[in-house]
């Protein structure tokens, strides 16, 4: 099976799995954003020497934490907890960082918190929306993702297909403006699409979702790109096969997701 194909069935599967929690019951995606942390939590501590030399692994015991917080919050759908949650979280590898016998003790701690606000906060804003949105009739959070994945796989699609013009180099060689274009344009489609299945939003709102899942998208592969750049490696990990690591399939989401909480929030759909 060559790449590309492994590429559509591993993309199929994960799709998949992420769609049967959405439409069953919140506790599901919780669990699943849960187990998404953790792993995506460990790929980014391998990349960094800093982090990988670490021993007992307290950035795999601070995702626990944040797992815990994930559970709770289906219950208490606080964002009041989930706050504490996030500053206990700093306190502790703060603090553990100060007891670390190293030379390099502010690199743990600041590139511990960095991936804590990096990847777990935006996987509980993800909870958050779903659990908190007056949306009755399509899952907001659904919507998300099928935004996401419409622009991320027409623009490798589009710039696979037309690529010639390099959208930025210096960081992601292989991106083009006409794979950004493309995505662009096919989530705007399917933003025309979904505005069928929900009346919670008016057709302004609909476009400017689909412009800021769109671009926050891009960034966020970007920010994955410079993180993958300074730690010298292809992929953060090989757990999809055609995708590379965990991290690699989420990186755009971790951008779109505070950005569309925000503005959800602005525009009191939350």
């Amino acid at each position: 099976m060559n790449n590309f194909s492994q590429r559509i069935v591993t993309g199929a599967g994960y799709v998949l799995v992420i769609f049967l929690s959405l439409i069953t019951h919140p506790i599901a995606f919780i669990l699943l954003s849960g187990l998404i942390n953790l792993l995506a939590l460990l790929e980014f501590r391998k990349m960094d020497k800093t982090l990988a030399a670490n021993r007992p692994d307290w950035i795999y015991v601070s995702s626990v934490i944040f797992t815990g917080s994930l559970l709770l919050s289906f219950f208490l759908a606080e964002d009041g907890f989930n706050l504490i949650s996030i500053l206990i979280t700093g306190v502790f590898l703060f603090v553990f960082g100060i007891y670390k016998k190293s030379e390099h003790s502010w690199n743990f701690i600041v590139k511990s918190v960095f991936s804590i606000l990096y990847i777990s906060v935006p996987l509980i804003l993800l909870n958050l929306m779903h659990i908190e949105s007056d949306v009755d009739s399509f899952s907001i959070v659904l919507i998300l993702f099928i935004l996401n994945w419409t622009n991320d796989s027409f623009a490798y699609v589009f710039g696979l297909l037309f690529g010639k013009h390099r959208l930025f180099e210096r960081i992601s060689p292989k991106k083009s403006w006409e794979g950004f274009f493309g995505g662009v344009i096919m989530t705007g489609i399917a933003v025309y699409i979904l505005s069928f299945f929900n009346n919670k939003l008016e057709v302004p709102e609909w476009i400017i979702l689909g412009v800021l899942t769109a671009i926050s998208g891009v960034f966020g592969d970007f920010v994955e790109s410079v993180l993958k750049r300074s730690a010298n490696v292809k992929d953060s990990g090989s757990l999809l096969p055609g995708h590379g690591g965990l991290l690699d399939r989420i990186d755009s989401l971790l951008l779109v997701s505070p950005v569309i909480y925000s503005y959800f929030y602005i525009i009191h759909l939350l």
